[in-house]
């Protein structure tokens, strides 16, 4: 058994107008294919944006969590020499 592809217009046509008509469809693809590669490049380019962004967010909350660590490590060392003087006396 045989299977016919494309349409009834495209077997019944002429080998000039099957050209045409498929010259017709592939620069009807083409295009939109650009189309959408114009469009995702786009959406692409948005997301890297957001990306750098977290990642700068992520960056400045690990700089501040060591930095707070540090000042606690020196508020816990003020507070253990006091308590150490205070005992002293």
């Amino acid at each position: 058994m045989k299977i016919h592809m494309g349409s009834t217009d495209y077997r019944n046509a002429s080998p000039m107008m099957r050209d045409i008509l498929v010259r017709h469809l592939k620069t009807d693809t083409i295009e939109k294919l650009q189309s959408d590669v114009y469009s995702l490049s786009n959406e692409i380019k948005e997301l890297r944006k957001e990306v750098r962004l977290y990642e700068g967010i992520k960056n400045r909350s690990l700089k501040i969590r060591e930095i707070m660590k540090s000042m606690n490590e020196r508020q816990n060392d003020t507070q253990f020499n006091s308590l150490y003087r205070n005992a002293e006396r």
